[in-house]
């Protein structure tokens, strides 16, 4: 196993070149000649001898547009909590996932969380990349107190009167003191409870459990765990559903992970699946 890691760890190592695009821009300007070849210049002079010593400020510093969309994703990023991600998967039940996921801060203490994933076809090789079916789920929540606070859920599933309403109760415990700051285990823990005991379907109710573990010993930081336990439970005739999925990522590239989920919805006929695949957090 160790022999595994390390060898993810030194696939990953060119990592360490990545930069933001402003910065190679940056970069560029610093050095006393450019030329119009120069990938680094944004905006390259065209009218002048190639190894000419130019006015660089003029040569480098106009932004492109990948350069102002970079900095929009990373100031987004960095403003309170808000983030934004995509995963592609390939599951071994036999169909394709494309996930989206994302949280934003609103205004007067409020925050909307939420995702959707859109599947495609079921045991199907010729036609995996049709999405056949979604399902989405939205959070909208408010602190009250000690990190507690209420939460009002939207669920919809492919096709008619799918849609579901759930309002409860959530909380994120400080976990800031709960991993221990040496060795293999040192790191950044995440946990998340939230209770449903009202939704708009008779009888129904929901219990969540969410976690995320960022290992800083491991692999520079690259790796991280995370996932979340969903038990639906029918109090009118006592039965429960489990539906669950935990991930192991292995980030390669600023943004980019590689990932494994494993996956158990009881809601299916075939309920255990493994699907590995990519991730990028914008």
């Amino acid at each position: 196993m160790r022999n595994i890691v390390a060898i993810v760890c030194a696939s990953a190592s060119w990592n360490s070149l990545a930069m933001p695009l402003r910065a190679q821009r940056d970069n560029c300007a610093m050095m006393s000649i450019c030329d119009s070849e120069d990938a680094g210049c944004a905006n390259p002079i065209s009218d002048f001898t190639p190894g000419d010593v130019v006015d660089v400020c003029k040569a480098c510093t106009q932004p492109s547009r990948l350069e102002i969309l970079d900095d929009i994703f990373r100031a987004t990023k960095a403003e309170g909590g808000r983030w934004f991600l995509a995963e592609f998967d390939f599951d071994n039940r036999g169909y394709n996932v494309l996930h989206f996921q994302g949280h934003s801060p609103l205004p007067l203490g409020f925050s909307l969380w939420g995702f959707i994933d859109l599947e495609g076809a079921d045991n199907t090789s010729s036609h995996r990349e049709d999405i056949s079916r979604h399902f989405l789920e939205l959070d909208f929540k408010r602190k009250f107190w000690r990190n507690m606070g209420a939460v009002a859920e939207l669920n919809d599933l492919q096709g008619q009167d799918n849609e579901i309403g759930r309002f409860g109760m959530f909380w994120t415990p400080d976990t800031s003191k709960w991993s221990p700051d040496s060795g293999m285990w040192a790191g950044k823990l995440r946990l998340g409870f939230k209770s449903f005991p009202v939704q708009t379907i008779a009888y129904n109710g929901q219990w969540s459990f969410n976690w995320n573990e960022q290992f800083d010993s491991v692999c520079d930081g690259r790796l991280s765990t995370g996932g979340f336990f969903d038990l639906n439970y029918n109090s009118n005739n006592n039965t429960t559903a489990i539906f669950t999925e935990h991930q192991v990522r292995m980030r390669v590239a600023e943004g980019l992970h590689v990932i494994t989920e494993f996956r158990v919805n009881q809601y299916l006929a075939d309920d255990f699946g493994i699907a590995p695949g990519v991730q990028y957090r914008f």
